[in-house]
């Protein structure tokens, strides 16, 4: 049972409950915004994909850009968003 003296360093020691849900709010915010960021890469990459090899090669090619890395990239934020962790 707590005492008088220790009311205070209870109140203290518990997590400020509008802090957490104005955090766990955020959260769904961010992981909201993940998944159309995904989603809406995905979708460009496939795009891209369909486009007939005559006409992409009129094009030059991103530097630095690698259509593995960006799939495994997207693997792992897809992983990361569904699980909260990355799985190797």
């Amino acid at each position: 049972m707590l005492q008088v003296n220790d009311t205070k360093q209870f109140a203290e020691s518990i997590p400020h409950h509008g802090m957490t849900q104005k955090m766990a709010a955020e959260l769904l915010v961010l992981r909201h915004a993940a998944a159309e960021l995904i989603e809406i890469t995905r979708a460009g990459l496939e795009f891209i994909a369909e486009i007939p090899a005559n006409i992409a090669s009129a094009f030059d090619t991103m530097p630095e850009f690698s259509r593995d890395r960006a799939d495994d990239t997207l693997s792992k934020a897809r992983q990361l968003l569904l699980t909260g962790r990355i799985h190797d």
